[in-house]
Parts: C-alpha cells; structure tokens; sequence
C-alpha cells in the first residue's frame, strides 16, 4: 500500500506542470491555468490521503477524484479556450470561415 500511495502521489505531482503546458503553448488562458492548478492540487491531496491512511474511504476519494479530473479539465480549457480573444480581439466562438469565393 505505501509503494502505491507514493507512486499515485508523484504522477499527480507530475500532472500539474504537465496540465499547465497547454497555457504555455497557447492552448488555454488565465482561467485554464488557474483551474487546472486547483485541480491538479485536488488529486494530489487526495493522494497524499491514501498514502497515509491507506483506507478504503481514501482509495475511493482517490477514485472519484480521479475520474472527474479529466473531464473538469478538458471542460476548463473549452471554456478558457472559447472566452480567450482571437487575432483582432475578437472571441474565438465568433470567428467563422469564409469557404465560399
């Protein structure tokens, strides 16, 4: 049980530069960063619970956490990515393309 807490404690330490890459890259703004940051902490805490109770009760905390992350991430890069202002300073949602002549 201590080799698997470690190990989960560690790969979710490892996700939060790793999610904060994509606003580096553009992908996502302020809002994204931040979000995924309190994210990242969320499951890093959750780990540290199961490192040093090893109960049921943290392994399924662990478990929740981890399956709502992904999507609540990926949901907080739409939102930023959508809110975020294109070239111009217009939205990125209003931009459209032109396939006609």
């Amino acid at each position: 049980g201590r080799l698997t807490g470690q190990v989960v404690v560690l790969t979710s330490l490892a996700l939060v530069p790793l999610a904060l890459a994509a606003t580096l890259w553009g992908l996502a703004g302020i809002v994204y960063a931040v979000g995924s940051v309190a994210l990242g902490s969320w499951l890093v805490v959750a780990g540290i619970k199961l490192y040093v109770t090893r109960s049921d009760e943290s392994a399924r905390a662990l478990f929740l956490a981890s399956i709502a992350y992904l999507p609540l991430l990926l949901g907080l890069m739409i939102i930023d990515r959508n809110a975020a202002p294109g070239p111009g300073g217009t939205s990125v949602a209003s931009l459209t393309v032109d396939a006609g002549g």
